[in-house]
């Protein structure tokens, strides 16, 4: 029987290893019950994912995962059973896309004053066929000049918020990308709460609400209330803590240490710690 799902993978279309279609292969082959494909800022490898998957017993959910500035930092919302072709979705991809084209040579800018020997054609090229050219790419092209002894050595010195070749990228707001997300038909979910780096569950509680009341609206996941949280519990029915709908999260940590059939739904990044499609049931 199969009674996990996975809904937050990444594939080569953003900063993941796996092509679209080998994603949903490993979803199959770990017998998941479903699988959702949220890369970065782009839809580009939903059509082939959903296509594998019609062979496949695993279902296929469509996703797509966004930044947001909110509070001061960055937070990721995910998108779940888009439609890939939305208009207004669509716009603010292409927004984001545009953005992440300004921001790279700026990058290289920096860099280069900082004595880094690396070209923006070079950092296209090693991007490859992903179709987006992102830090994580740069990162690797880093460490292959020996600039960097690993990917998080890359991000600290160079391209993250400390480092000396960091340019801050454009984000939306919450509200703008929930009601895009919407507009797609698909429902709006709070990514990894947990890399927040909250204290405490009520820090939390406190930070969604804020959330909740900046984006106007957060009717994530349909009317799912704790008593039927807790029937879903108590059947045994695994619930992903690292994808959980922004507005359960209460409900979500109460019944999570009161249970420990609760799962974790991790992004795959098979480059940066080995996590795969159902890895942590």
């Amino acid at each position: 029987m199969r009674n996990f799902v996975d809904l937050h993978t990444h594939s080569i279309r953003s900063d993941g290893q796996l092509t679209p279609v080998e994603v949903v292969r490993l979803a199959e082959g770990k017998r998941l019950a479903a699988v959702a494909l949220t890369d970065h800022d782009t839809v580009a490898g939903l059509a082939e994912a959903e296509r594998a998957a019609r062979s496949l017993e695993v279902r296929f959910v469509p996703g797509v995962e966004v930044s947001a500035k909110f509070g001061g930092g960055t937070l990721h919302i995910l998108g779940l059973g888009i439609s890939s072709g939305d208009r207004r979705l669509g716009a603010v991809l292409r927004r984001l896309a545009e953005a992440r084209r300004r921001r790279n040579p700026k990058i290289i800018v920096r860099l280069r004053a900082a004595g880094v020997d690396v070209t923006l054609g070079q950092w296209r090229q090693f991007a490859g066929e992903s179709g987006m050219v992102g830090r994580l790419h740069l990162a690797k092209l880093l460490c292959l000049k020996g600039y960097a002894a690993n990917i998080s050595q890359a991000f600290g010195r160079y391209i993250g918020s400390a480092g000396v070749g960091f340019v801050d990228k454009e984000c939306l707001t919450p509200a703008e990308v929930i009601d895009a997300i919407h507009a797609a038909g698909g429902l709006a979910v709070l990514a990894h709460p947990p890399e927040l780096k909250f204290a405490n569950f009520a820090q939390l509680d406190r930070f969604v609400g804020a959330l909740a009341r900046e984006a106007r609206r957060l009717e994530l996941w349909g009317e799912l209330r704790r008593e039927q949280l807790d029937a879903l519990i108590e059947a045994g029915v695994p619930l992903t803590f690292y994808s959980v709908p922004a507005d359960q999260l209460g409900e979500v940590a109460i019944a999570h240490r009161r249970s420990r059939r609760h799962r974790l739904g991790l992004g795959v990044h098979a480059h940066l710690v080995g996590i795969y499609p159902g890895m942590t049931r």
